[in-house]
C-alpha cells in the first residue's frame, strides 16, 4: 500500500509529482508550500543509524559524546551513530531513532518556524547542524561554510 505522500519523482524545476492514494492514485502536483520548501534544500546528506556496537571506522565526538562512521565511507550513505552513557543527546529523540540529513545553504532561514529537537550547533570545520521532527521523522539540516 502507498502512503498518501508518496513522492514518485520530479517533473522539473521541483515540481514534485506524488501518488495520492487517498484519490484512488492519482498523480497531483505537491503543494507549493512544499514545493518552495524542497527547493530551498541543497542536497540529501545522509541517513544516520543507531548502533549498540563498535563499527570499523567510527572517529569519537568529544562535543557531542557520540562514535560516528562517516556516510562518506559507505556507498548508501548510512552513517553509524553509537551515543555515549554521558552523552548531551541521550534525553533527546537523537539517542532513539534514525533521522535523515540534509545540507541547506542558509541554516538559520530554513530553520524559521521549526521545533527545535537540538542544536543549531556548530560541530566544528565550518559545519553548523540542528535537528527537529517532521511528521513523527527526525530530520537534520546541515550548513557548511568554508573555512
Amino acid at each position: 500500500m502507498v502512503d498518501s505522500a508518496s513522492v514518485l519523482g520530479d517533473n522539473g524545476a521541483c515540481g514534485l509529482t506524488v501518488l495520492d492514494n487517498t484519490s484512488q492514485n492519482v498523480l497531483r502536483p505537491v503543494t507549493q508550500a512544499v514545493r518552495q520548501q524542497e527547493c530551498t534544500m541543497k542536497s540529501f546528506h545522509h541517513v544516520a543509524m543507531l548502533s549498540e556496537r563498535e563499527r570499523p571506522g567510527e572517529v569519537f565526538s568529544d562535543l557531542l559524546k557520540v562514535w560516528v562512521v562517516s556516510p562518506d565511507d559507505d556507498p548508501h550513505r548510512v552513517e553509524w551513530v553509537r551515543i555515549a552513557s554521558d552523552s548531551p543527546l541521550l534525553d533527546t529523540p537523537l539517542a532513539r531513532m534514525p533521522h535523515v540529513a540534509w545540507e541547506v545553504d542558509d541554516l538559520d532561514a530554513e530553520l524559521q518556524g521549526k521545533e527545535l529537537v537540538y542544536g543549531p550547533i556548530d560541530v566544528g570545520g565550518g559545519l553548523r547542524t540542528a535537528f527537529f521532527l517532521m511528521n513523527g521523522a527526525l530530520i537534520e539540516y546541515m550548513e557548511s561554510k568554508p573555512r
